[in-house]
């Protein structure tokens, strides 16, 4: 009788994205098309769904998943994607009370930045075309990953094709734009060499007016003026009106430490709507710069901090 090899028999399972059960098929691409855009997901971006059902996923999906940031939440990618830089790699050590409030002190939000931005496009003419002239397609989602030109260095692109949309995602988590009339006016000429390239790359394909396209998520904060030389931190506060609030220490290019404050935002406006808002053209019932500030206390005092 032949004897069996326990050690090779006795691997960890492996998971096939493309032969889950429908379910964690649609949690699965989900998480995906997040972390498409640079950013890793958590269990806010899956409201309402409930704690206990996004866990059971999770644990489910484990093999093909990796923890970027532990805690409540905890913040997760899936293997093999690239996120835009703002994995942090985290000490158990504790901030100082006061060191943590004269950080925070410091970030007052006065010209406040944006980064990690994505927006989305709905159009299907250009993935039939993609599909037609024989371009390689995913298959675990049927999209199409399409190399853009970078007019800017600062400004890392990427782009995928869904057969029903467009995604557009642009990190620039290096080196934020700052959240006025000007700098979108900016955004709004890069994405026009954007929508061209895509167009020709559709031999011609018509796409929606760039001030048409829909803003979906931006990183909208402030980053600390001068290096902050302790250990690297993160807070998180969940549940906070306009999207959660992450205090965290950000390592930039040159290796630097800085703090950074910042909210996860999903406007859904367009981008001449965003513009609108930047200079105030809007009616608000307060400022982005009030609302943020207003909010800061509950950031501290109002529920329990998590340091890792």
């Amino acid at each position: 009788m032949e004897l069996i090899n326990l050690a090779k028999t006795n691997r960890k399972p492996t998971l096939d994205p493309n032969a889950l059960p429908k379910r964690q098929k649609w949690f699965y691409e989900r998480a995906k098309r997040i972390c498409e855009e640079g950013t890793p997901f958590c269990s806010n971006d899956f409201k309402p769904m409930k704690e206990s059902t996004f866990r059971y996923y999770i644990l489910q999906l484990r093999p093909l998943l990796e923890v970027v940031i532990s805690g409540r939440p905890a913040f997760y990618k899936i293997k093999g994607i690239e996120l835009s830089g703002d994995s942090h790699k985290l000490t158990k050590k504790d901030m100082g009370g006061g060191q943590f409030f004269a950080l925070l002190d410091s970030l007052k939000l006065k010209d406040p930045a944006i980064h990690d931005i994505s927006f989305k496009i709905v159009n299907s003419d250009l993935h039939a075309h993609l599909l037609k002239s024989g371009t390689t397609v995913d298959p675990s989602n049927n999209s199409f990953r399409v190399n853009c030109p970078q007019p800017d260095n600062n400004i890392q692109t990427k782009v995928r094709v869904y057969p029903e949309s467009i995604v557009v995602y642009l990190g620039c988590t290096y080196k934020p734009l700052t959240y006025d009339f000007g700098s979108l006016l900016y955004l709004h000429e890069y994405l026009s060499k954007i929508s061209y390239h895509l167009s020709s790359l559709g031999n011609g394909v018509l796409l929606p007016p760039v001030s048409a396209w829909i803003c979906t998520k931006y990183h909208f904060g402030k980053d600390g003026s001068r290096e902050y030389s302790g250990a690297t931190f993160h807070f998180t506060v969940n549940d906070v009106i306009g999207g959660m609030i992450r205090f965290y220490s950000k390592k930039m290019k040159n290796g630097e430490l800085i703090p950074r404050l910042e909210q996860n935002r999903s406007p859904h406006r367009s981008l001449e709507d965003e513009m609108k808002h930047a200079i105030g053209l809007e009616d608000s019932d307060a400022s982005d710069e009030n609302e943020f500030n207003n909010n800061r206390p509950c950031f501290v005092t109002n529920f329990p901090v998590f340091c890792f």
